[in-house]
């Protein structure tokens, strides 16, 4: 195949699809929905300079492929004299590599590709390719084709299949959840259900970190964030478990990005001003089963920042609405719900008619610097090539730089637990001003760390993931 004619085929065309999109800046359903059917030219070029080596190159448009309606929408939220209007000229590797080096960051980014989109066939299975780049905190680049072909014979399963798989089983809880609405079957768990970690997590672990082991930084508080792609976006890194039983939160600090431009996106975010007060919710008051748990962690919570929670009654979507713009931690523990069909319906839910959807979210002016969704499910959305379409997105689009949401059914009394250690751990940090390690992610590592030792199980401590600025 002539694979440097196709790439400058496939350049230009990329070119003709970018000037398709400019006027759209602000109406993100549109261009998420055009990036769609644009999305298979990416994605083939991927695949054409990795055939020819260019593994730096494939990264970039790899990037250029990634959240580019989300990345639009958050430039314009940005002050002019803040950082120039967001424009989508190609992206450059030293861009990339620029931003690792001033944030102090290992990004490992996934590129997950399906079908054999340069080739004549496709197979039964392995019928997907899957890529991972390492840009080190010096800006190194690493890069591996992984093998998934051969992974997927060995599984059994396709990669998406496992993951929906593993996330049924973590999913499964003998307490009290907090989804919306309870449909979910509840079988009774078994003592080896109840103590043992599940076979695909040391699957993925083998496939998604193995190869790349070498690449990531020996010490353990070195922040490592993770550019997840498609059905990557469900998997729980943190709970991804080595031969010999240490979980990968074990040996690093994560968080998440959509794409490694939005990390330099969300830091000037959070360097904007920020509220004044602290919005804290638990346990609202309606027809939804009640969670315990939830209201005496909104009021352990709010007696460590010093405020008040609103639980009961005085949870209500109205109150919310009247404080949220102000709030500078908002902190929500109470139902939620996913929408896989229309991400913009996702929504925190106060009782079965009322409801705060994605799609109310991104109507608000934040001026938050920390959101935590102690909900359900609340990582989760509508999957798209720009990412997932959600409450994590609306938060962070509606002014919010750090978002703290969950991949399942999080059970009530562990996550109060886990949520209760997390402040305790945030104020720590800000109390010890000398302390080395002062971001949200050391601060949810420790908890989970913390939780882990009571509530052994990764379905009890590894449902949390911070998406965004550090």
């Amino acid at each position: 195949m002539q694979y440097a004619l196709a790439e400058q085929a496939l350049m230009e065309a990329i070119a003709i699809w970018e000037k398709l999109r400019v006027g759209l800046e602000d109406r993100e359903a549109y261009r998420v929905s055009l990036f769609e059917t644009q999305n298979i030219t990416y994605e083939i070029l991927q695949q054409v300079r990795i055939a020819l080596k260019k593994y730096p190159e494939a990264l970039e448009v790899a990037e250029q492929g990634r959240s580019r309606a989300f990345l639009a929408l958050l430039a314009s939220k940005l002050p002019r004299n803040d950082l120039p209007q967001y424009a989508e000229p190609p992206v450059k590797v030293q861009q990339l590599q620029q931003i690792a080096r001033e944030q102090n960051l290992t990004i490992v980014s996934y590129g997950l590709i399906s079908g054999s989109a340069i080739a004549d066939y496709q197979p039964m299975r392995g019928s997907s390719t899957l890529y991972v780049w390492v840009i080190s905190a010096k800006g190194e680049i690493s890069f591996q084709n992984l093998n998934l072909e051969s992974w997927e014979t060995e599984n059994g399963l396709l990669l998406t299949e496992t993951i929906q798989k593993l996330q049924e089983r973590l999913s499964r809880s003998s307490g009290t959840i907090r989804d919306f609405p309870v449909s979910l079957p509840r079988k009774p768990l078994s003592a080896a259900e109840r103590d043992q970690s599940p076979d695909e997590l040391k699957h993925l672990y083998q496939l998604l970190i193995q190869p790349i082991e070498t690449f990531l930084p020996k010490d353990p508080n070195a922040q490592v964030v993770f550019i997840p792609h498609k059905a990557l976006a469900l998997v729980p890194f943190a709970a991804l478990r080595e031969q010999s039983g240490k979980y990968l939160i074990e040996k690093h600090t994560i968080s998440y990005a959509p794409s490694i431009q939005s990390l330099r996106f969300t830091q000037k975010l959070a360097k904007l001003p920020k509220g004044s007060t602290n919005l804290i919710i638990g346990n609202p008051e309606g027809d939804l089963p009640a969670l315990l748990n939830a209201e005496q962690e909104a009021q352990n919570i709010a007696s460590l920042l010093k405020t008040r929670a609103m639980i009961g009654q005085a949870a209500t979507k109205i109150n919310l609405l009247q404080q949220i713009s102000q709030a500078n931690i908002i902190h929500l523990a109470m139902h939620g719900v996913f929408n896989d069909i229309d991400g913009l319906e996702s929504a925190l839910a106060f009782s079965s008619q009322s409801k705060l959807t994605a799609k109310e979210i991104l109507k608000l002016k934040l001026q938050a610097n920390l959101v935590v969704l102690s909900a359900c499910n609340t990582a989760q959305g509508k999957i798209t090539g720009d990412g997932v379409i959600g409450l994590a997105r609306s938060f962070i689009l509606a002014g919010a730089p750090s978002v703290i949401v969950s991949l399942w059914y999080v059970p009530d009394a562990e996550t109060s637990q886990l949520m209760v250690d997390f402040y305790k751990n945030m104020l720590n940090n800000r109390l010890n001003r000398q302390a080395q390690h002062q971001s949200y992610a050391h601060a949810l590592r420790r908890s989970m760390l913390t939780t882990m030792i009571n509530y052994p199980h990764p379905r009890n401590w590894a449902a949390f993931g911070l998406i965004g600025a550090l």
